[in-house]
């Protein structure tokens, strides 16, 4: 059995030490969260483009006619978000004159991904 000394020398190795120290157990515990601008209706709407699209053709290659109506709505949904995308970099006031060029190049030729990327980086200024 271990005595005290050594249970408080092996936790002050531990390098999350002072974390556990003033909490419970139960308070502890460590989740994954995501960026508010993440969560954008923009960002869910390009991801939902991309998996229907996916699907769609996943499904068409196995012969089922299906896939034919949801890589439509993918490729449908998949506009709409670039579309928004377009707008957004476009009419963003914080965007300073460096990053706008980067931003509308990134959305214009990456269609699906270059806008959630934009989503991703939280609409903001990139450091060139």
């Amino acid at each position: 059995m271990r005595s005290k000394k050594s249970i408080s020398t092996t936790l002050r190795l531990c390098p999350c030490y002072k974390e556990k120290k003033n909490k419970s157990r139960f308070n502890n515990k460590k989740m994954i969260t995501l960026n508010k601008t993440a969560i954008h209706p923009n960002f869910i709407l390009g991801a939902f483009s991309f998996l229907l699209l996916l699907l769609g053709v996943v499904l068409r290659s196995d012969d089922f006619m299906i896939g034919d109506y949801l890589k439509l709505a993918g490729i449908t949904c998949g506009a709409v978000h670039w579309i928004w995308s377009m707008i957004d970099v476009f009419t963003n006031h914080e965007l300073n004159s460096k990053s706008r060029p980067f931003w509308t190049i990134l959305v214009v030729l990456i269609p699906p991904l270059g806008g959630m990327f934009y989503y991703m980086n939280g609409r903001t200024n990139i450091g060139l």
